[in-house]
């Protein structure tokens, strides 16, 4: 979902504000948080574990992330998320593919919904998993690896 967002503002040329934090991982993170917490005392089959970052960052950090690894232009707007989704909408009704529209009623509902992420508990997978206590925050060096991934895969484009 993020990712289409973030192909979406680049095309847009313009983010969206949203009243939230990144918790991301790195996938080597979330498969030894699944190994740590397997191993970890007897565990509950019904006993659900939130393997995100614990250690947060506020989502307005990624305009500036973007900026710099070249998805979004240095002049992008910030817009609402509402005025982001009415955008988006707009470019629906021009009849050619656009990223993003496949998941409009997701970001309409994201605008309806007080305009924030949901926050994941972690107590019980951080205590479980050494790895989830020890994982930095989101950084910069994360993101140009998502950001060269996409690149290299044909996803994103260098902005203009």
């Amino acid at each position: 979902m993020i990712p289409i967002l973030i192909q979406a503002s680049a095309l847009l040329g313009a983010f969206p504000i949203v009243n939230g934090h990144i918790d991301w991982i790195p996938s080597d993170v979330a498969a030894q948080s699944i190994h740590d917490i397997l191993m970890s005392k007897p565990i509950d089959m019904y006993t659900v574990y939130n393997i995100t970052n614990p250690h947060r960052v506020p989502w307005s950090e990624l305009v500036p992330i973007l900026q710099s690894s070249g998805v979004l232009s240095p002049t992008v707007r910030e817009i609402s998320i509402s005025e982001w989704v009415l955008e988006l909408d707009k470019e629906g009704t021009k009849g050619t593919p656009f990223p993003g529209l496949q998941l409009l009623s997701f970001f309409e509902s994201m605008a309806l919904d007080h305009q924030q992420f949901r926050k994941f508990v972690t107590e019980k997978a951080t205590r479980a998993s050494n790895a989830l206590r020890v994982c930095p925050e989101f950084h910069e060096g994360w993101m140009n690896l998502y950001v060269q991934s996409w690149r290299d895969k044909g996803f994103l484009q260098k902005a203009v």
